[in-house]
């Protein structure tokens, strides 16, 4: 025979009053400053401001704009942390290159200028990565071009090492 345990109460239970509340203050500070919130989808790019799932024209999975958004600043603080960095050692880099410093630089030419490549490759991936955070905190919708962009310069950086260790490999 099986006992019967009470189920336990809940202690806190939000009633539908509070929630749509909440909601509609958060959504009308958002509009205050020019930002509203709504889901896209991901394959055709139907809009809707309905809190949905899937897109109810084809069934695609949707995607917030406060998701986005929130990615937007992720990405705002790594590319400008990436782009602060890299300027830094570029900066460091150059005044060491200068005649009369106290620290100098051993390589060869080539090796200056594949390292200034990358850099700059680097730099220019934070400088990108910022920008396309901004915008997405912005529009609050991904921007596809500014995407490719920001991957195809990280894919340039790696074929840069990948050459410059294949260079020193054969030398």
């Amino acid at each position: 025979m099986q006992s019967r345990c009470p189920r336990p109460r809940p202690v806190f239970k939000l009633s539908n009053h509070w929630y749509n509340a909440v909601t509609t203050e958060r959504s009308s500070a958002l509009e205050k400053i020019g930002m509203s919130e709504f889901s896209r989808c991901e394959k055709c790019g139907q809009e809707t401001t309905d809190q949905v799932a899937y897109c109810p024209q084809c069934k695609g999975p949707m995607v917030s704009s406060v998701s986005v958004r929130r990615r937007g600043w992720g990405l705002a603080i790594i590319g400008s942390l990436l782009a602060v960095f890299m300027a830094f050692i570029i900066i460091w880099e150059v005044r060491a290159m200068l005649p009369g410093s106290d620290t100098y630089f051993t390589g060869t030419r080539r090796d200056a200028a594949i390292a200034f490549t990358l850099e700059g490759d680097v730099l220019l991936f934070g400088l990108f990565a910022l920008w396309t955070g901004v915008s997405q905190i912005k529009s609050g919708k991904r921007n596809l071009t500014l995407n490719y962009l920001t991957v195809g310069l990280a894919l340039i950086a790696v074929m840069i090492c990948i050459a410059f260790t294949i260079g020193r490999a054969q030398n």
